[in-house]
């Protein structure tokens, strides 16, 4: 692992240690399996990463963000 991988995963559990979620994504074939694992464990956890190999993939995970996100938003209403 590089330093820049360790600086990567050090800003990642620096962001989920302040409770902000942290959704990754990835795309395309030239992904290498070792880089998924680096970005899925930058991620907040299952959910939160996805790696897309065509643009549909990649619409639905956007899709997923914003629905989750809309879930787990406070609504305050007279």
């Amino acid at each position: 692992m590089t330093a820049l991988d360790n600086d990567m995963l050090t800003v990642c559990s620096k962001i989920k240690a302040a409770g902000i979620s942290l959704y990754v994504a990835s795309f395309g074939s030239g992904v290498s399996t070792t880089t998924r694992t680096r970005l899925q464990t930058c991620s907040s956890g299952s959910g939160y990463y996805q790696h897309a190999n065509a643009p549909s993939d990649l619409t639905a995970f956007f899709n997923h963000i914003g629905e989750d996100v809309i879930n787990k938003s406070i609504y305050v209403s007279k």
